[in-house]
């Protein structure tokens, strides 16, 4: 029951902190991607493996998991942070973009929690039903994200002084 409401609590969290904040899901869901990235070439970062091997008091595998953990969720909070009130009031599409963020996160964090939060998760059916659908969900939530940003372009570009209009 608990890893349930981790779980819950896991994808909720950014799609309430979005649309509080009215933060556009778009930059929230780039933003998640490029932790993602950044998180995963710490295993293969020359310098951190250096660091790592020759201090005798650090636990190279919990180090490297909160290391990832944090360079995971830190350019979605500079996001949240940063990107207040960059859409629009009430319910729009962004709801939908924020559901996408949360989901993304439940499939890229709940892998790399702490044994302790993530074992119950893991095992959990609710989990097991939607791992099973990840490919088609992560597609599904890209290509809705991608829609999201062409129709964001279109309307960006028809502002008066853009250089994105085509001259005549």
């Amino acid at each position: 029951m608990m890893a349930l409401v981790i779980l819950i609590g896991i994808i909720l969290s950014p799609i309430i902190l979005i649309e509080i904040f009215r933060v556009n899901s778009v930059v929230a869901y780039l933003a998640l991607c490029l932790g993602e990235v950044v998180s995963e070439f710490v295993d293969n970062n020359p310098i951190a493996k250096h660091l790592l091997n020759s201090s005798r008091y650090i636990n190279h595998i919990s180090y490297i998991n909160n290391l990832k953990l944090l360079l995971l969720i830190l350019p979605l909070i500079v996001v949240l942070i940063l990107m207040i009130k960059t859409s629009k009031k009430g319910i729009s599409l962004n709801l939908l973009g924020s559901i996408c963020v949360g989901v993304l996160l439940a499939f890229l964090l709940v892998p790399i929690l702490p044994h302790s939060l993530n074992a119950g998760i893991l095992d959990n059916k609710y989990w097991l039903k939607l791992n099973i659908q990840k490919s088609n969900i992560i597609a599904l939530s890209s290509l809705l994200i991608l829609t999201m940003l062409i129709l964001q372009r279109n309307k960006f570009s028809h502002k008066s002084g853009s250089g994105l209009k085509h001259k005549k």
